[in-house]
């Protein structure tokens, strides 16, 4: 397996993967380049936490991230990757967009990019720090869904009642 060092120079593109997104085939990692491009990820205290969820079941979660990263640096890209610090001395790291804004800075890609979260908030959080840092965050859409947002916003359109066995 080969490892790849963190690159010293400013990618074109920095993708975010949520530890909901581990699919080797999606759209948004199709589209990068690794000489050029980076991956980014990080386990934070703020999204283990803020639902209640079995240990072996946040073991099982982390350990499918840090599986992704390993594949993905041993097909050549770069992934600039935070692990959860399990010292409770330790800073564990706040929440995604402090952790990114910390990486923008030092980074300064071009371009950010992530596959639409299937959390609100999330996607909320990282426009703020994306903004915060001078960038557009070019959200690609989610293969895995049925149907993109805009199509689901046109069929809910003027429906009294909205069940998935209408859809």
């Amino acid at each position: 397996m080969t490892i790849n060092r963190p690159r010293q120079d400013t990618p074109d593109t920095l993708l975010i993967v949520l530890g909901d997104q581990l699919d080797r085939r999606a759209d948004a990692l199709d589209a990068l380049d690794p000489t050029r491009d980076a991956i980014w990820m990080a386990e934070v205290e703020h999204e283990i936490s803020r639902v209640p969820s079995h240990k072996r079941r946040i073991a099982l979660f982390l350990a499918a991230m840090r599986h992704f990263r390993n594949d993905v640096r041993a097909s050549g890209f770069t992934v600039h990757y935070h692990e959860l610090q399990i010292d409770a001395s330790s800073d564990r790291g706040g929440s995604f967009g402090e952790v990114l804004a910390a990486d923008l800075a030092r980074l300064t890609p071009r371009r950010l990019m992530v596959t639409r979260p299937g959390d609100w908030r999330v996607l909320r959080d990282l426009e703020e720090t994306a903004a915060s840092a001078g960038l557009a965050l070019e959200v690609v859409e989610d293969a895995h869904f049925m149907c993109d947002l805009s199509t689901f916003d046109d069929w809910i359109a003027g429906r009294r009642r909205i069940l998935l066995e209408d859809f």
